[in-house]
């Protein structure tokens, strides 16, 4: 049985809060090791000669791969996490949604803050993860549970969500579809199109990654460009207005 059937199979079973917050969990640890990963190397890069000096170089390395097998591990849970949930979300070929565990899992999301969490792990993810990241986020945008949204959640936030997913953007060429995917979509709502046009990262699309060498990259920082100055006319005047000299005499 694939791994995709075991899920199909046991959906119904699943505790969805327990789900969300394992997801918050394993992201935020797959985030923690990976940086603890890249101290590790970055004080490993400097070798001397003395025996003291080999003898922390070896330790070092050990570290290293032990950090590397929990990566490993992290990565291949929250994968089969994000999975999980996108099915619960958007269905699947064998497998139509069901309204009710989807809007649980809304619930369940807004109040562990999923999407926080995403943002944050989305740069450490591997390509199918990412994607399944995308899923996921994109759909709970469009969701409101109980008169709330993850619109204002984000904002509510200082847009700390937004910033993770640019940032990856621009780290991360892997991800980046995956991350403008997001980016498009949160910036569908009026309080997140103004929030990046505001935001020291939307310079970096305009300056930066519409001139990415790999052309679907660049054509989505251009597509989201686009979006941010056309969805909603009255924002993109007033930005232009303020930012006039730029856009006309840069």
């Amino acid at each position: 049985m694939s791994f995709l059937t075991g899920l199909l199979n046991r959906g119904s079973n699943v505790n969805i809060e327990e789900l969300v917050a394992s997801a918050c969990k394993s992201s935020d640890m797959l985030c923690t090791v990976s940086r603890d990963l890249s101290a590790l190397e970055k004080a490993n890069s400097t070798i001397t000669d003395d025996d003291a000096t080999i003898t922390s170089h070896d330790n070092e390395e050990r570290s290293i791969e032990k950090k590397q097998i929990e990566i490993k591990e992290w990565m291949e849970k929250i994968g089969k996490e994000l999975t999980e949930i996108r099915i619960i979300l958007v269905g699947d070929d064998e497998k139509d949604v069901d309204e009710e565990r989807a809007s649980k899992l809304a619930n369940a999301a807004l109040e562990n803050n999923l999407l926080r969490s995403i943002a944050s792990v989305v740069i450490y993810l591997p390509l199918e993860s990412s994607k399944n990241a995308a899923h996921i986020f994109a759909n709970l945008m469009n969701r409101k549970v109980e008169g709330d949204t993850f619109a204002a959640q984000i904002i509510s936030e200082g847009g700390y969500a937004l910033d993770a997913l640019a940032k990856a953007y621009g780290e991360n060429d892997q991800v980046a579809l995956a991350c403008g995917t997001m980016l498009k979509e949160a910036a569908r709502h009026e309080i997140i199109n103004i929030f990046i046009l505001r935001a020291a990262f939307f310079w970096r699309f305009l300056t930066v990654h519409v001139h990415n060498k790999d052309f679907g990259i660049a054509a989505d920082a251009f597509d989201l460009l686009r979006q941010l100055l056309t969805l909603h006319p009255h924002l993109a005047a007033k930005f232009l207005a303020e930012n006039y000299a730029f856009f006309f005499f840069f």
